[in-house]
Order: structure tokens, then C-alpha cells, then sequence
């Protein structure tokens, strides 16, 4: 084998999708479910209407759903970890800016077990005071370490440069939001988004029909009134700015965010722009990473993408680099985008591209778990299996005159929100 050529390439020509199915319970709960008949683990993600953009307070969202399976009427928190860990049950909570989830791994013949100890827990969870004592002092200590990171206070200032401080999704922690949490705020915002709310249950693996009925039996029972959740927004426009400076005096490196309100998934030119970012700093093998890391040396790593969260979508430029060369960067970052818009991308490139997107495609759809994983952001975004199909012959169709054109409306250096942490 010659390891000095590179593999040939080869087309991908059509992707089987491994697709959800719902069942609605008579409670109105929404159960997704895609079954693995070779794989005897069940993972189960109970996903709420949860996330920080409906907090009042900073902090709080996060807790609640860290806190959550840390103390209930019957329980306390090591007798819950014990009683998982005696089933070889692995339990985790995850919250994002629009949800948070309580998520469950376990064997499929446990679920009869494990459910109705779990519905007990999340139903009468009661936020111990020690808890939230222990969970307030290491976080603050955490939180004074992070500071002195330059990434870390660039990612805790981008969405407030990106959006305006009063935006749901602009929440910025700062040292003496560690103080004003209250165990009352939390109980609140457990009671409105958990206790009394909707949630949804996402199933993948062993999913049998039996492992079906005993979720619909424990998540049926009487008590737990629930009521839908539906909130929009939108983000402001994009101005012109410089770049604001958050200087750290000693710091050999600057952390930096650039970034700007753009397209969602449903619009027409996404396909365009997904190929488009890609391109640009999608992948190791994009433009920036090839000039700014791997010809400058500037960084380690520097990446772009397009996130998508259920009020908007946001186009980002992360990095960081040597302190003394964060001006060039800049400017390095200001030519790969200005290249896009100007130049045509070459067939060669063009080609790798597309196959890079539609092999990570079709690897997210290798086993229930990614295939569900999946099925959770077109679920989000009000999006059906065809999104993908549509997707797919877009980026099998595109042309060098497409990408150039969207590049052009939607990559503008000039507009985007520019922020740096160390040295300029």
C-alpha cells in the first residue's frame, strides 16, 4: 500500500434513512421511537420546554436541570445514584438554550424497573439546600478559574454582542449571579417547566413493543397536569462593527468570535450556504484551517458553522491565537471570506466537499441512537424526512455559481459581530 496517495473517491449515490416513529399517548405526551433490534441497550431522553431562554434569572435553568436528580420526597440523592448504578443504568441531564433533558441508558429488560423510579424522582424532585449549597461554591470556584480564559469570556460575551443584552438567548454569567440564586427560584421554574409542563420522550435501541407500553403506563399516571409551550423570537438585525476588545493583560493568546443573525434550515439557499461554510471552516481540511493553521501556524484549530437554535440561526468564526498575531488572523479570516464571494470555487475542492458532507450525513444516521439524534433537530425545527432528500440533491447539484452567489448575500466580513479577548 502506497500511504503517500490518497485513496480514490467515490460517489455516494443514495442514503437509507432509519426514521422515527410517533406514538401519542392518550395524555397527549409525544413518544419518537426508532428500534435497534441488534443492540440490547435502551437510551431514553425525556426532553422538556426547559432551557435558558426561559429563565428570569441567570443560572437557573442550568441548576434546575443539574439539581434535578438530586433529591426527591423519597429519596436522596445518593440512594438515587445507588439505585441506578445497582441496575448498570447510566443517568445524565443536559440543558441547552430551548431545552433541557433528563436522558437514561440501561438495559431493555430494566426499563420496567427503572421508569417508574425515575417518574417518582423527576414528579417530587425537592432541591435540598445543602445541594444547592454544594452545586453554588463549586461553581463559583469554577467561574473564577474560567474568567482568566480567554475562550471561555469570549463565549460568555458572544451572544450578547451578537444579539443585545436583553435578548432570551443573551444570558451572560457573571460572579454575582452565584449569589442571587434563591432554592424558591428554582422550585418555581421546576413547577412551571417540568412539574406542570408537556415533555417529550425520544427512544432508541432495544425499543420493543413492550418497552413502549411501560413507558405509555408510567408516563400516563394521574396527577401530572401538562400544558403546551410555544415560544418565538427573532434576532435583530446585522450593523456594522468594529471589533470590541476585552483586553487581558499578560495573555499570550486571544480568543476570537465573529459572528452575525443568518438563514435557518428552511430557507432556500441553505444547501448553498451549508456547502458554502463548509468550504470556508466546516472541516480539517477547510480554507481557514489550511491557511491560518496549517500555513500561518496561527492556532491549533479555527472552525465556522451555521447553529441553529429554534428562535434563529447564527453564522460563527471561532479561534484562538498567538496574542501577537490577532490582527492577522483577522485579516486572513476577512480574505478566506472575501475569496468566497469573489472567486469561484474549483471542481476539484467543490467535489471533495460534497463528499465529505454526504459521508458525515449518512454517518449520522449509523445506529438508532445517531438516527434519533437526527430525528431531534428536524423535530425542533419543524422539519420532515425530506428535508434531508432535498438536502442531499442540492448538494449533489450544486455549483461553483450558487456558492459564490449565497456567499455574497450571506458571508459579508464587514457585518459581522467581532469580539476578541487578550490583545489586538
Amino acid at each position: 500500500m502506497d500511504r503517500s496517495v490518497a485513496p480514490s473517491q467515490q460517489e455516494i449515490e443514495k442514503i437509507e434513512f432509519a426514521k422515527a416513529q410517533t406514538t401519542i399517548f392518550s395524555s397527549g405526551i409525544q413518544c419518537h421511537s426508532i428500534l435497534q433490534d441488534d443492540c440490547k441497550v435502551v437510551k431514553m431522553e425525556i426532553e422538556f420546554q426547559a432551557g435558558s431562554k426561559f429563565q428570569d434569572k441567570a443560572l437557573i435553568a442550568a441548576m434546575v436541570n443539574n439539581l434535578i436528580l438530586e433529591g426527591c420526597e423519597k429519596y436522596l440523592a445518593y440512594e438515587i445514584a445507588s439505585f441506578f448504578d445497582n441496575e448498570g443504568a447510566f443517568l445524565d441531564t443536559s440543558c441547552s438554550a430551548d431545552k433541557a433533558s433528563v436522558v437514561l441508558h440501561c438495559l431493555e429488560r430494566s426499563i420496567p424497573k427503572l421508569l417508574p423510579y425515575l417518574q417518582e424522582v423527576l414528579s417530587t424532585a425537592n432541591f435540598p439546600q445543602n445541594e444547592i449549597d454544594t452545586y453554588l461554591k463549586i461553581n463559583a470556584q469554577k467561574f473564577e478559574v474560567n474568567r482568566e480564559k480567554v475562550g471561555w469570556v469570549a463565549r460568555n460575551e458572544f451572544m450578547e454582542e451578537l444579539l443585545g443584552q436583553d435578548h432570551p438567548y443573551s444570558w451572560k454569567v457573571s460572579a454575582s449571579n452565584y449569589k442571587e440564586v434563591q432554592r424558591e427560584d428554582l422550585i418555581l421554574f421546576y413547577n412551571n417547566r417540568y412539574k406542570s409542563a408537556t415533555f417529550q420522550v425520544y427512544l432508541s435501541g432495544k425499543v420493543t413493543t413492550e418497552v413502549l407500553q411501560t413507558v405509555e403506563n408510567v408516563f400516563n399516571q394521574k396527577g401530572i397536569e401538562r400544558h403546551g409551550v410555544s415560544e418565538v423570537m427573532m434576532g435583530n438585525e446585522n450593523n456594522v462593527s468594529d471589533v470590541k476588545l476585552i483586553e487581558k493583560k499578560g495573555a499570550i493568546q486571544s480568543a476570537i468570535r465573529l459572528g452575525a443573525v443568518t438563514i435557518n434550515r428552511s430557507h432556500a439557499d441553505f444547501p448553498a450556504l451549508f456547502v458554502a461554510n463548509t468550504i470556508l471552516g466546516g472541516y480539517f481540511g477547510s480554507r481557514l484551517m489550511s491557511n491560518i493553521r496549517e500555513d500561518k501556524g496561527y492556532t491549533y484549530g479555527i472552525g465556522s458553522g451555521v447553529i441553529h437554535l429554534e428562535g434563529l440561526s447564527y453564522f460563527i468564526v471561532s479561534t484562538e491565537v498567538g496574542a501577537e498575531v490577532t490582527a492577522a488572523t483577522l485579516k486572513e479570516i476577512e480574505f478566506e471570506m472575501n475569496q468566497l464571494r469573489n472567486v469561484l470555487v474549483s471542481q476539484e475542492e467543490l467535489k471533495l466537499v460534497k463528499n465529505y458532507i454526504l459521508g458525515n450525513i449518512m454517518k449520522g444516521f449509523d445506529g438508532s441512537f445517531s438516527a434519533m439524534a437526527r430525528f431531534q433537530m428536524l423535530n425542533h425545527q419543524g422539519l420532515g424526512y425530506d428535508y434531508y432528500q432535498n438536502l442531499i440533491q442540492e448538494i449533489k447539484t450544486m455549483k461553483a455559481e450558487k456558492i459564490q452567489a449565497v456567499a455574497r448575500t450571506h458571508m459579508n466580513y464587514a457585518t459581522l459581530k467581532k469580539i476578541v479577548v487578550g490583545k489586538l
